[in-house]
């Protein structure tokens, strides 16, 4: 029987931390049930995460065998802001890897599964040498002026593609206008593991990470000042009175001395934490707060939180809109009393909290469970089309 060979482009991939590299993580757990698939990763070595420095260079697991190739760590934050010189610093030394990786080792794909635009261009040149089908997924909104340079290449980069998936009707709408015809463009969704996110009893995971009897609100995430982390720490500034509440900080990145030096007694920065032990911060919090300042792509932190029982408050930008509804959280324009007064209202309203929580559960195992999966693999077929 021929196995459709898979090769999945990414720039970062796990041990390097983030929602796109828990997402590949998930990838690789649901094809290996898919034996029908022999999958290839190309991608860099850890790039983003500062402090990681043991990595395999070559991993097989089962039908999957990754590739980590190794390059130039802790310019990728430095060279965010400027888009060309990442496309530089990104794209053309993982191009040439992949290329003599298929040439010498593992062969001609049938289909490349390109995440990120940088991923796409690469995706775009080997689609030319071997023919292959061309699947780009995009895990973030742009933010692009239409008739901007940045519209026009990203344009030309993605008409290559036989299908490009998007995580968000906002991706969805800005897509097409710069231009992409509708029927090029499809959605796909996360999905939770959701033997890595248990339910536990609230009061048993405070007992555990020391919350008991305060009112608990989380952030977990890049530490980046767009995502909102300055803003949610003058919250927890005007709400320092309150000897009852803590807001607590997980993650790591370049914005991170902003709450790791805070002085605030009701700010607690916890730094790294291995993905096998969020759970304990999702379920010991009583309220998980994403206050992006940007169009969020998604923010797969958002079901973690909800598959752990944890109702979620969120900025009304991008993919965040989409996945945050009535029946589980709150949604608001991210200003510090608009945040101040959602905080309250899920702290005082108990009924509204209550039924919030309930339906927390259920609602991602009805959205976002792994046949999420069978959809993507759909497009790997020509009729898909």
């Amino acid at each position: 029987m021929h196995r459709k060979h898979v090769l999945l482009l990414s720039p970062t991939f796990p041990p390097d931390v983030g929602g796109v590299e828990t997402h590949m993580d998930d990838l690789l757990q649901a094809f290996q049930k898919h034996a029908e698939f022999r999958v290839t990763v190309s991608t860099h070595k850890p790039i983003v995460t500062k402090g990681v420095k043991s990595y395999q260079k070559r991993e097989e697991i089962g039908n999957v065998t990754i590739f980590r190739h190794w390059w130039f760590g802790g310019l990728f934050h430095i060279l965010e802001h400027y888009p060309f010189l990442q496309f530089l610093y990104l794209v053309p030394y993982l191009f040439v890897r992949t290329l003599f990786l298929c040439w010498l080792k593992v062969g001609k794909p049938d289909v490349i599964y390109a995440h990120g635009l940088s991923s796409a261009l690469i995706g775009k040149w080997l689609k030319k040498i071997f023919g292959s089908r061309l699947v780009v997924a995009t895990h973030a909104v742009y933010e692009m002026n239409p008739s901007s340079r940045v519209a026009g290449f990203t344009r030309w980069i993605l008409k290559s593609a036989d299908k490009v998936l998007c995580l968000s009707d906002a991706s969805v709408r800005e897509l097409k206008k710069i231009g992409l015809e509708e029927d090029k463009l499809g959605r796909f969704r996360y999905w939770i593991q959701f033997h890595r996110f248990p339910l536990i009893e609230k009061q048993e995971a405070k007992k555990v990470k020391g919350g008991e009897g305060k009112f608990v609100v989380l952030f977990v995430g890049r530490m980046l000042k767009k995502k909102g982390i300055e803003l949610l720490h003058e919250v927890a500034r005007e709400c320092v009175s309150d000897p009852l509440m803590e807001f607590w900080f997980v993650g790591v990145g370049p914005d991170e001395d902003c709450i790791k030096q805070s002085s605030l007694p009701n700010v607690k920065f916890w730094g790294k934490v291995d993905n096998k032990e969020l759970y304990w911060f999702y379920a010991a919090a009583d309220v998980f707060c994403i206050p992006s300042l940007y169009e969020e792509g998604f923010g797969r932190v958002i079901l973690e939180a909800l598959a752990c029982g944890t109702p979620v408050i969120g900025s009304n930008r991008g993919g965040i809109l989409e996945v945050v509804t009535s029946e589980v959280g709150v949604v608001v324009e991210p200003t510090e009393e608009n945040l101040l007064q959602a905080i309250k209202l899920l702290r005082n309203d108990t009924s509204l909290y209550k039924r919030m929580q309930e339906n927390t559960r259920a609602y991602v195992e009805k959205f976002y469970s792994e046949k999420n999966f069978e959809e993507i693999v759909l497009h790997f077929e020509e009729r898909s089309q």
